[in-house]
């Protein structure tokens, strides 16, 4: 968050303050009702998993429902922490996408779903606007995130470690009384049989993935296919991408061989 942001935020929540209610209503001991935040990108999935173990443990007979990013069911398929799922695709964490009627619609349709259902909510991220769209709209007597922006939506504020992200998730599984776990991520057999099956195939694979959420975060196809053509004599290279990847489709014509591709809902 560069200082423009910052100011913008503090300011949000000087003038929203006297509107909303940062009172913790309820004991953590009360809980019965969880709802976990986390419809983020790739990185913010994986990366919330040991938190998510953590806070089951933690409250071991709650219900817990997570909001995730249906680009990325399959990868909680197989997690056995949350009992329950809600998809939602929020249209902040889209590059280039524009506001639409139909975005507003989705939203107020997945607010009247979240409102007054949950004793505790919790957002990872702690972006300002899945603050202000998803946490507090849920009116749970606890809402829960990071201290860095919009504070005054919270009734508990976890101060940001600034650490990796993991330990930064985390933070907030322990300020709840949770305790740092072991974690591994779970595949289901069929998945891993498949996974078994490559690997004995393979040569020295080597994984690209050329596509991340923003533009600016990604390498050049340019590059890609330099590396691949580098590599593909000695290495078998995969590819992990979503469905509709245009970057992958255009990187493998420039490549001479390629012995595996794949999307999300099949690389194990």
């Amino acid at each position: 968050m560069n200082s423009l942001s910052r100011i913008l935020v503090k300011t949000f929540d000087i003038i929203i303050r006297p509107f909303t209610s940062q009172k913790q209503k309820t004991s953590l001991e009360k809980v019965k009702t969880i709802l976990l935040i986390d419809c983020g990108l790739l990185g913010d999935t994986v990366l919330s998993f040991p938190a998510v173990a953590s806070l089951r443990k933690r409250f071991p007979d709650a219900t817990i429902t997570a909001l995730i990013n249906p680009q990325f069911r399959e990868l909680w398929k197989y997690n056995k922490d949350v009992d329950n799922f809600i998809e939602y695709k929020a249209p902040w964490l889209v590059y280039k996408h524009g506001l639409r009627w139909k975005d507003v619609k989705e939203w107020k349709t997945l607010k009247k779903q979240l409102q007054g259902k949950f004793d505790l909510a919790i957002d990872f991220r702690g972006d300002l606007r899945g603050l202000l769209f998803l946490l507090y709209p849920t009116k749970a007597p606890l809402r829960v995130s990071h201290d860095y922006s919009g504070k005054s939506l919270l009734t508990i504020a976890i101060p940001y470690p600034y650490k990796h992200e993991s330990e930064n998730n985390m933070a907030i599984a322990l300020a709840l009384g949770g305790k740092p776990e072991p974690h591994t991520y779970p595949i289901g057999k069929e998945e891993s049989k498949k996974a078994k099956s490559f690997l004995l195939e393979a040569k020295k694979p080597v994984l690209f993935f050329p596509t991340a959420g923003y533009e600016s975060k990604e390498w050049s196809n340019e590059k890609w296919i330099q590396l691949g053509k580098a590599l593909e004599k000695e290495h078998t290279i995969v590819f992990a991408s979503l469905p509709d990847d245009k970057n992958v489709a255009e990187i493998k014509k420039e490549l001479a061989s390629l012995h595996f591709t794949g999307n999300l809902n099949e690389v194990a």
